[in-house]
């Protein structure tokens, strides 16, 4: 079942690491869908269209962990390079895609990230430690 307007609403500066927790629920809104062998595919994308960044399940990192496939939760992570020249308000979807090749969109919604100054840039995408003097 799709939930629109799933909107992070929180302060999100553009590099920084962020965490978005999901947990997914069949049409009845109280069941769990389970998620075994299914494929979770991330974007996020401008009004225009233009996706700015993807993300799968299935690309052999961790952009996103399915932490719980039974009880249909999973994380979606923005290490600090996913979004280190993103800044302004976006649209982001996630779906997910059964053994059958059956595609379904789980949420939907915007995200706005703050431009962000006092960034250190790297050509990984893990955080920056700042050393205390």
């Amino acid at each position: 079942m799709t939930k629109e307007r799933q909107d992070i609403k929180e302060d999100f500066y553009a590099g920084n690491y962020k965490e978005i927790e999901v947990i997914c629920y069949e049409p009845d809104e109280v069941t769990r869908t389970d998620l075994t062998g299914m494929e979770i595919t991330y974007a996020i994308f401008t009004d225009e269209n233009e996706v700015v960044l993807a993300k799968s399940s299935h690309q052999g990192t961790d952009y996103i962990e399915i932490t719980d496939a039974v009880n249909g939760e999973f994380v979606i992570k923005l290490n600090g390079g996913d979004t280190a020249f993103l800044h302004g308000t976006y649209r982001h979807h996630v779906n997910a895609v059964d053994t059958n090749g059956h595609e379904e969109t789980i949420l939907s919604g915007k995200i706005n990230i703050f431009k962000a100054f006092a960034i250190r840039f790297r050509l990984d995408t893990w955080s920056a430690y700042l050393a205390g003097g």
